[in-house]
């Protein structure tokens, strides 16, 4: 599959995240909620995942009419902690 645009990128980023769920064995239903470029997040919001995109990063090919395109992706995720077992 090719994509061609950050919102195909993120949408499979999404798609990719949400399957981290305790049905497929993780310790936590960590995609119970994904956010899209969502910087702030609150406790009732854990366990959680937000996906925020960089700065694009465009260069020249060897033709005029041809670009190159680097996206960067940051993903943070969020769960609850145990205060029997901090980090």
């Amino acid at each position: 599959m090719s994509l061609h645009t950050a919102e195909q990128i993120a949408a499979e980023v999404s798609r990719r995240v949400a399957t981290c769920t305790k049905a497929q064995g993780a310790e936590t239903d960590l995609a119970a909620q994904v956010y899209l470029g969502r910087i702030k997040i609150t406790d009732d919001e854990i366990p959680c995942v937000t996906i925020i995109e960089g700065p694009d990063d465009v260069a020249r090919t060897r033709t005029r009419t041809e670009y190159e395109l680097a996206q960067v992706y940051t993903i943070y995720a969020y769960v609850p902690c145990d205060p029997l077992h901090p980090n």
